[in-house]
């Protein structure tokens, strides 16, 4: 059996590399917003992304999430920023979803990059182990690590 990462999850590995990011205590929202070039808000209502007249891209974050609910809401927003054009309210709903889909893999993906997770993981015998070694290694709820795993478990074939 050998890994095979995907093509999104590359894409992931070179963002993180071009941002000079190679351990996990490297990960920062605001470090990574600022670095891409995008600016940050913390707001009271839903997190959003949205291009601003001047042709910046601002990531508002709901400020009422706690750390790990930030991160998966940044890297959700991300994934809108770098995988999708156009208004989402001018958009078809199937193609809605469609977005809010791609989104959502983005965002588990990006949270616990598998180029940076895997060195932690693979030595670990049981589920339960590798999944608390992800919250413990990334800022993340057990639900988006454990989805997280799953994934990474179905991208092994046998060779």
């Amino acid at each position: 059996m050998r890994y095979v990462q995907t093509g999104l999850e590359d894409k992931i590995q070179e963002i993180y590399e071009s941002l000079g990011i190679y351990r996990t205590s490297q990960i920062d929202i605001e470090n990574i917003a600022s670095r891409m070039g995008f600016a940050l808000d913390y707001i009271l209502t839903g997190s959003y992304s949205t291009e601003l007249p001047d042709g910046t891209i601002l990531i508002c974050l709901d400020i009422r999430l706690n750390e790990r609910q930030l991160w998966a809401a940044f890297c959700h927003e991300l994934g809108h920023v770098l995988e999708h054009a156009g208004n989402q309210f001018q958009l078809h709903k199937l193609f809605c979803e469609l977005q809010e889909n791609r989104s959502n893999l983005f965002e588990c993906k990006f949270a616990v990059p598998i180029h940076l997770a895997r060195p932690y993981i693979d030595p670990l015998p049981t589920r339960q182990e590798r999944i608390s070694e992800i919250m413990k290694r990334f800022p993340v709820e057990y639900d988006l690590a454990e989805k997280r795993l799953q994934i990474y478990e179905s991208n092994y074939v046998t060779i």
